[in-house]
């Protein structure tokens, strides 16, 4: 009635809360936007996607993939302990579980980088 008379959602806050609160208490992992909807398509996440990483991640541990918003995108089973993260340069660092995200939030950034413009030139020249 507040809200629908006075457009006031503190007693709807109060009541609803973002997924996100749910999800406090497990390790996070922070990805560039260029990855966001790979992952929304159920990609596993590579190490040149991360940005930043939480302490305490651990093989088969379940973590939480989020943008650099805070917006949950998905949940995941982690592949690669935090020092392995640390020091690798390329691997799976995790395989989706659940998107939370729907998909196309977030433009598509697969096929736009050199090396697959390089290899699409090829297919249309017909040498591959």
């Amino acid at each position: 009635w507040r809200y629908e008379n006075y457009k006031d959602e503190t007693y709807l806050r109060r009541v609803v809360l973002p997924l996100e609160v749910l999800l406090l208490k497990l390790p996070r992992i922070v990805i560039k936007d260029s990855s966001i909807n790979a992952i929304c398509y159920g990609a596993k996440l590579m190490i040149p996607g991360i940005l930043r990483y939480d302490n305490g991640i651990n093989v088969g541990t379940e973590i939480v993939i989020m943008s650099t918003k805070g917006e949950a995108v998905a949940v995941a089973i982690a592949q690669m302990t935090t020092a392995e993260i640390g020091s690798c340069d390329h691997g799976v660092v995790a395989k989706t579980k659940r998107v939370i995200m729907d998909r196309e939030t977030y433009p598509r950034k697969w096929k736009e980088g050199p090396h697959a413009k390089r290899k699409q030139e090829l297919i249309k020249s017909g040498q591959l």
